[in-house]
């Protein structure tokens, strides 16, 4: 494992844990004390040796790397609870998600095999994801969306440099827990209910 890939697990491991405690904490606001002491703990609990690994080893064979979009959302959010102000506005959030859902519904029956095209190749190899990925980029710039634009910059160089352990493209952009979590979050409205909190 890469140098990169290690950094990778600690950070979504510690912002895994910020997540979690805030949403089990209430809406109430943390003192200061505990803000400021959070983001170091959970940094360093992922370091903890456990059997052999640390504790973010022993959590990657049940999270898998997550994609840039969800250590976006998961920084996002522990941005919100600790500091009271978090990276994206409501509308990139929204974008975000509703996109990732939209991705899934197509990649992921299709990687399944529930087609006779497999898109998911397309992240192996070939310009032509990396350049409709570059072209959302610039679209979502034009559009305001500079936060989601910047992702897909963000996501086209970790890609091209390797940064993950993964050789798609796809994998970089979205993951399964992503969209677990997208689909049922952009279907809300369809059934009556709002798009729930992060």
């Amino acid at each position: 494992m890469s140098a990169t890939a290690g950094l990778w697990i600690h950070l979504q491991s510690a912002l895994l844990a910020l997540c979690l405690a805030a949403r089990l904490s209430g809406p109430r606001p943390w003192p200061r004390a505990w803000r400021q002491a959070t983001a170091p703990l959970a940094l360093g609990l992922g370091l903890l040796p456990l059997g052999g690994l640390d504790l973010s080893a022993q959590a990657l064979p049940y999270t898998g790397f997550l994609s840039l979009t969800s250590l976006l959302l998961l920084t996002d959010c522990a941005g919100r609870r600790l500091a009271g102000m978090g990276l994206l506005p409501t509308l990139d959030r929204r974008l975000l998600l509703g996109s990732a859902a939209a991705l899934g519904l197509a990649l992921y029956p299709a990687t399944l095999g529930l087609g006779r095209w497999d898109p998911y190749g397309l992240g192996l190899s070939g310009a032509a994801l990396p350049l409709a990925l570059g072209g959302a980029a610039a679209l979502a710039w034009w559009r305001g969306h500079q936060v989601a634009a910047l992702l897909l910059l963000a996501v086209l160089w970790a890609w091209l440099l390797g940064l993950g352990e993964s050789q798609s493209l796809w994998d970089y952009l979205i993951d399964p827990w992503l969209i677990l979590y997208a689909i049922p979050w952009a279907m809300a409205p369809a059934v009556g209910r709002r798009h729930p909190p992060l």
